[in-house]
């Protein structure tokens, strides 16, 4: 079980926690939580057998730019909950707002990532897509293709949720 806490620090604006539970004889046992001081860290999560997926929407990583969005992935070992990976929109390119992380859905060896905040361009915002990422040999999530809606629009917002089972894969604008 993982619980996403995106308010969880209140000493700085922006801080957002992960927590970690495993059910031992029908009780959730709390195990770790990881916090993150950028963003809104925990807002949406997803859980699938020894992996996790905590989205950060408002993460900023680009400097002087707000809210490009990332995604931190964690992996159970038997015993622990551990850091696996982040994963930002990095080669894209990026503009403030971008909200990657706000979709999450995992199955399996497939990510996929909602960004509804995707630009076409200056006169076509918060078109939205998505992002489709595959579990390699390695353990790691690498890069597959993005998924773009099949039609577009201002504050269309593709990607706000998204839900993946097998080799279907669903979307939602808000």
């Amino acid at each position: 079980l993982v619980v996403g806490a995106p308010g969880s620090e209140q000493l700085t604006v922006r801080h957002g926690s992960a927590f970690f539970y495993e059910d031992i004889g029908g009780t959730w046992i709390y195990r770790t939580h990881f916090t993150v001081t950028q963003g809104n860290f925990g807002q949406q999560v997803a859980l699938d057998g020894n992996y996790a997926a905590v989205g950060n929407p408002r993460q900023s990583w680009i400097e002087g730019a707000v809210a490009q969005g990332g995604v931190n992935l964690y992996t159970f070992s038997g015993a622990n909950w551990a850091f696996l990976q982040s994963i930002d929109p990095s080669g894209e390119t990026i503009t403030e707002h971008s909200h990657f992380g706000t979709g999450l859905a995992l199955d399996g060896e497939t990510l996929l990532i909602g960004q509804p905040g995707w630009r076409v361009d200056d006169s076509i915002v918060s078109a939205g897509r998505a992002w489709e990422f595959r579990r390699g040999s390695s353990g790691t999530y690498d890069f597959y293709r993005m998924i773009d809606a099949p039609e577009t629009g201002t504050y269309f917002n593709f990607g706000a949720s998204v839900d993946v089972q097998g080799f279907t894969i669903h979307t939602a604008e808000d």
